[in-house]
């Protein structure tokens, strides 16, 4: 389950990061091409989204039968799941491939 929902999302935003910054800096790399597609296939196994509307429906469920405080820890995998859902549909597959052809061109 933390494959799927913690390590699988941070290596997916550590990748995104590092494809993006030499895509804006107008750098080309070999590892571009090879990196891209393991983050657009690894971006699909990330359970990010499924998992915090899980929680949800389970607090709200178990609300009934006992007093639910939610912590540090439910807000920060909440703005985690914000920030990873935002940056995930912000990474156009199509723009990214046609910046690393004009940069592998150049």
């Amino acid at each position: 389950v933390a494959t799927f929902i913690i390590i699988l999302p941070a290596v997916v935003l550590i990748l995104m990061t590092a494809l993006c910054i030499p895509l804006n800096q107008g750098f080309y790399h070999p590892w571009l091409a090879p990196m891209a597609k393991c983050v657009f296939l690894i971006q699909n196994w990330s359970m990010v989204e499924v998992f915090i509307i899980g929680v949800i429906v389970s607090l709200v469920k178990i609300a009934d039968m006992a007093t639910i405080e939610l912590g540090i820890s439910f807000w920060a995998y909440a703005g985690f799941a914000i920030c990873f859902t935002v940056a995930i549909s912000n990474l156009d597959r199509y723009q990214c491939w046609e910046r690393i052809d004009a940069l592998q061109r150049a």
